[in-house]
């Protein structure tokens, strides 16, 4: 049974989902079906990555780390959320913005929990300390981290562009378009939704690879992302991580 009281409907609000940060957890499945949203009208892809206009210093990159370990480690503790100090977001407005995140903890260098949002519903400062106790307590991959593991927590944000559908790209151009892009990653089909974060190319850099594992990744065919009902959306992020800085 999870420790801590159950996520509540501000939580919930945003959509939840569980993402494979390395190769070694792309053939593991881990996230729900989702509703695959509007039927795409023709048989090409709709539409391109955008680059937005979004920065974060060196001292915003260490402040949403340290609020993702200081909400692991008081919910583990105590299993009471953690409230972002009221002076970041006045040091800082940017974090006060609404920006979905994923937030992953690994052990080691292996995962131990990654859990995010695709759409911008809440202030940064929240999807990351939300997101951060729910890749703790709520990864269905993993038991729920306990206390004598916070010491071995690493711990990775990865702040998104809202998710663009990918326009001008025709099945059979997708594989060598993701291979000079290689942007984040979503494939929506029969009703499911599976993500990769970029950083996944680290791992998975042939393009037919990702994409076969993206696919059975959701439950589907390995070569769901050839059908034209397809519908394949990109994204952008800043990566950061506590080894970083250490």
């Amino acid at each position: 049974m999870l420790r801590g009281k159950v996520l509540g409907r501000s939580v919930l609000a945003a959509v939840v989902l569980l993402a494979a940060c390395s190769r070694k957890e792309a053939g593991r499945g881990g996230e729900a079906a989702h509703p695959a949203g509007d039927a795409v009208a023709d048989s090409g892809y709709v539409s391109g990555v955008a680059t937005e206009d979004f920065a974060l210093t060196t001292e915003e990159k260490r402040a949403l780390l340290a609020l993702a370990r200081a909400s692991v480690e008081t919910f583990v503790r105590t299993g009471k959320y953690v409230e972002a100090p009221p002076e970041l977001v006045r040091d800082h407005p940017i974090l006060g913005k609404d920006r979905a995140c994923f937030v992953t903890l690994t052990v080691h260098g292996q995962l131990r929990g990654c859990i995010g949002s695709l759409e911008p519903r809440r202030p940064l400062v929240d999807d990351v300390r939300f997101n951060a106790v729910s890749a703790a307590e709520h990864d269905s991959r993993f038991e729920p981290v306990t206390e004598s593991e916070l010491p071995t927590l690493s711990y990775e944000v990865s702040v998104l562009d809202l998710p663009k559908p990918l326009v001008g790209v025709a099945p059979a151009d997708l594989p060598a378009w993701l291979g000079r892009n290689k942007p984040g990653l979503i494939i929506e089909y029969m009703g499911r939704r599976s993500t990769f974060l970029p950083t996944v190319w680290e791992d998975l850099p042939d393009p037919n690879a990702f994409l076969a594992h993206l696919c059975r990744k959701q439950g589907s065919p390995s070569q769901c992302w050839r059908d034209p009902n397809a519908k394949i959306s990109t994204y952008g992020s800043i990566h950061f991580s506590d080894e970083e800085f250490r």
